[in-house]
């Protein structure tokens, strides 16, 4: 409880760095921008190559 109480001083008193797991939010945003990035990549394919 010690070492949870100092934590917790300490956040309160400056910035903690956070232990960096990634949120489920933050996923889904790299996935999103991802995706985006991949369907704007065909698109632009079936453009030139009309066969697609």
């Amino acid at each position: 409880m010690k070492i949870f109480n100092w934590i917790w001083s300490n956040k309160k008193t400056e910035t903690v760095e956070v232990p960096k797991w990634t949120s489920r939010e933050e996923n889904e945003r790299k996935y999103e921008k991802l995706h985006a990035y991949l369907r704007q990549q065909v698109a632009k394919m079936r453009a030139e190559n009309k066969q697609y």
